[in-house]
């Protein structure tokens, strides 16, 4: 193994990596060779991985069945371009693209038709409920396993759920792998939009692809929830924010870091991801810092982990602004590589961060040992799935639910292996869960957003609850975060007792 990773550093100019356990350092493997083979090309590649095993690569994901739903939502009214909105007779009820004529589309086998009396029920039958989720299955069509534990943890939820149904429907699980690409995020529009017609869609990670498929779903009224992003940016979309914006992380880590002697009043430099979904919230970020008399004297917009290897000239310049805290906005593939570049160029900052896919242990397994080393401390927007108080539903919320959950389908070991990364699915399925079961028997997109628009202090989540009672803006969602310290054993430890609203 040692072996392998050495001659796939030298080969793609990766990182060194601190390999602690066999699981760990294949992982690793899994993500240099995935970003190796993206970044020659993408698509139906044969990687080859220790052992000689090889494998084709597809850029489609494969599909399974999942969960179900609907009790009794008042109806309202939709605007045009609104989620649940149903075009009058003779319309599309869709965006027309320049240079092309559209025509209605055709019926779904099997589902109840769109009634104007009733609101749309496209993707519903009888005895099903569509359900389209977009992930990055893979890293521009090479695999990476970054949305696997997530995926499983969806597929746990939804069987469970599934084994009774709810008034009589399964929902069934779709999947489309957007890649992390932009490409990749509009071919996952057109299959789970467009071509497979689900009564709903959902994303999970990768801001531009959320962005792409939040889009088209608005064009055509397909309610849509997904994670992160700007809120300024999302709400236009009125999709409902699964998670936390990150309008919320940046404030809540500047608030943070005003509190922690290891970054109050430091210097601050922002590595962030050149993405007009992303490059908003820096704004963001230092106005709250400076609330607290800190600033940031140093930013970088990268490109994605396919498109740039070499951070050169943002290391040097951040040196010379004399940046004591660095903190990511971006991938943790692109900060892996900052690190082991700056191990090179003896960077002396700490780092932090909050969420952004920073917060799993795979993640953690990127940075080798230097955030072990440096006992990191950043946000997660849930417990640490090991945190003694994990078991606590007042400070842990539905942590305990979402082990449950995993365990009866997978088993114990493979909580404790990968239960960090996986439980966020628990949410992914129960955020909509109770918005389907209000909907009532007549399930209709227009009664799904209207459920979904009267949440209230909703928490049958792993986060901190959820509220759009009252509200116009949908793309606001948690606020409270969980304190993480990074170990030297590539395990993280919860400092904070739980979810907390302040530091």
């Amino acid at each position: 193994m040692p072996n392998l990773l050495q001659r796939l550093t030298e080969r793609y100019g990766q990182r060194t990596v601190i390999a602690v356990g066999v699981s760990s350092a294949a992982a690793v493997v899994i993500l240099i060779v995935a970003i190796a083979v993206a970044a020659s090309g993408g698509n139906k590649k044969k990687v080859t991985i220790a052992g000689g095993t090889s494998t084709t690569v597809n850029s489609s994901a494969s599909t399974a069945p999942g969960e179900t739903v609907p009790s009794g939502g008042a109806a309202t009214t939709i605007a045009p371009g609104q989620p649940g909105y149903v075009a009058p007779a003779g319309t599309t009820g869709g965006t027309k693209k320049s240079g092309s004529s559209q025509a209605t589309a055709p019926a779904v086998a099997g589902a109840t038709p769109t009634t104007a009396a009733g609101g749309d029920r496209t993707g519903v039958s009888a005895s099903e409920i569509k359900y389209g989720l977009h992930a990055p299955v893979t890293l521009n069509g090479a695999p990476w396993g970054l949305a696997d534990q997530p995926i499983k943890g969806v597929k746990a939820s939804l069987a469970v759920i599934n084994a009774t149904g709810i008034n009589g429907r399964k929902v069934v699980l779709d999947i489309a792998d957007d890649k992390y690409t932009v490409d990749g995020g509009n071919l996952a529009a057109k299959q789970l939009v467009d071509n497979d017609k689900n009564f709903f869609v959902e994303g999970t990670l990768g801001v531009d692809q959320i962005a792409a498929v939040a889009k088209e779903a608005h064009a055509r009224g397909v309610p849509y929830m997904g994670g992160g992003g700007s809120e300024a940016k999302f709400k236009l979309l009125n999709m409902f924010q699964v998670l936390g914006s990150y309008d919320t992380h940046v404030i809540k880590l500047a608030d943070f870091m005003a509190t922690s002697p290891a970054l109050k009043g430091k210097k601050v430099g922002v590595s962030y991801l050149d993405s007009p979904y992303i490059s908003p919230i820096v704004q963001v970020f230092q106005n709250q810092l400076a609330k607290h008399g800190m600033q940031i004297v140093a930013k970088g917009a990268v490109q994605k982990p396919t498109e740039q290897t070499d951070y050169t000239t943002e290391i040097q310049d951040f040196k010379t602004k004399g940046v004591e805290v660095f903190v990511p906005l971006q991938d943790p593939v692109t900060t892996s590589r900052q690190i082991a570049q700056c191990n090179a160029q003896l960077c002396t900052w700490n780092y932090t961060f909050s969420d952004f896919a920073h917060d799993g242990e795979a993640e953690l397994a990127l940075m080798g040992n230097k955030w072990g080393q440096l006992k990191v401390r950043g946000l997660s927007g849930g417990c640490y799935y090991l945190a003694p108080q994990a078991n606590d539903t007042t400070k842990c919320a539905q942590m305990a639910q979402s082990h449950a959950v995993w365990a009866k389908t997978y088993g114990e070991l493979d909580w404790q292996k990968n239960g960090g990364t996986g439980a966020g699915g628990y949410t992914l399925v129960h955020f909509w869960l109770k918005a389907m079961k209000d909907a009532g028997p007549d399930l209709t997109r227009l009664r799904l957003v209207a459920a979904l628009k009267s949440y209230d202090n909703y928490s049958d989540l792993i986060s901190g609850p959820i509220t759009f009672k009252g509200s116009s803006n949908y793309s606001h969602g948690y606020e409270k975060m969980a304190v993480f310290e990074a170990q030297l054993n590539l395990k993280y430890k919860m400092v904070s007792d739980g979810l907390v609203s302040g530091f």
